[in-house]
């Protein structure tokens, strides 16, 4: 951008050098038509007049000529030589222009364009610098965001597995509890029958030993196994009625 900045620059020296050279040209032009106009009026004048005021007017001018030749000639190179030395101070000017341009090309404008190429470059690859440092932290914060969601997923995958492993741990407490509460019942209900049947049974044998005895002593005699046994079932028969 720089360098095209540059060169267009260079170009509008151009141009304007070669506009005012024109214009310098042209204005020389037009002041050399307008001493050639009064010129051409006056012939014109002196024709189309009298020939014998014109033989008069002659004749009476012919003693001032003759007196102001010198001074007429020196006017007349007053009005030739500035037009040539304006014509000659247009062309130097326009060599000048051309050295001066060719000079300011060469040492000056080659150099100043290098320098804008290069700031141009400088600047071109800080924004391309930039870009791709804008790219890379895009990335970088995507990849992060990624990350930061994949870690929030297994942060909620491992709160709800915790969660669920809670429960199934209060879960099997609560089963755990209940079946010892259950064992403790029927530990409870074992020992209870045990000692019932304990009991029971030290009852029918002090039962059996009493009956024994006062049948004994009512019948005076010893009774046989046989007849303690049916002995004791009939007292246990009265007992369950």
């Amino acid at each position: 951008m720089c360098c095209t900045s540059a060169k267009n620059l260079f170009r509008l020296v151009m141009i304007g050098g070669l506009i005012l050279f024109g214009g310098s040209v042209r204005l020389l032009a037009d002041e050399s038509s307008e001493k050639k106009t009064p010129e051409h009026a006056a012939e014109a004048v002196s024709d189309t007049a009298d020939p014998h005021a014109s033989e008069a007017a002659l004749s009476d001018t012919a003693h001032a000529d003759a007196g102001h030749g010198a001074e007429g000639h020196e006017g007349g190179h007053d009005t030739g030589v500035p037009l040539k030395w304006k014509s000659d101070l247009a062309f130097f000017s326009l060599v000048t222009f051309l050295l001066f341009v060719f000079v300011l090309g060469k040492f000056a404008w080659g150099p100043m364009i290098q320098g804008l190429d290069n700031r141009e470059a400088g600047i071109q690859k800080a924004i391309s610098d930039a870009e791709e440092s804008r790219r890379k932290s895009q990335a970088m914060l995507a990849e992060y965001e990624q990350k930061l969601k994949a870690a929030e997923q297994t942060v909620q995958a491992m709160v709800a597995e915790a969660r669920r492993d809670a429960e199934r741990t209060s879960q099997d407490l609560l089963i755990n509890a209940q079946r010892e509460v259950e064992a403790v019942k029927e530990r409870a209900k074992d020992d209870i029958r045990q000692a019932k049947d304990t009991a029971l049974a030290e009852v029918f044998t002090q039962m059996n030993s009493q009956v024994v005895l006062a049948t004994e002593h009512v019948l005076g005699r010893a009774l046989q196994q046989d007849d303690q046994d049916r002995l004791v079932g009939d007292a246990l028969a009265g007992i369950g009625r």
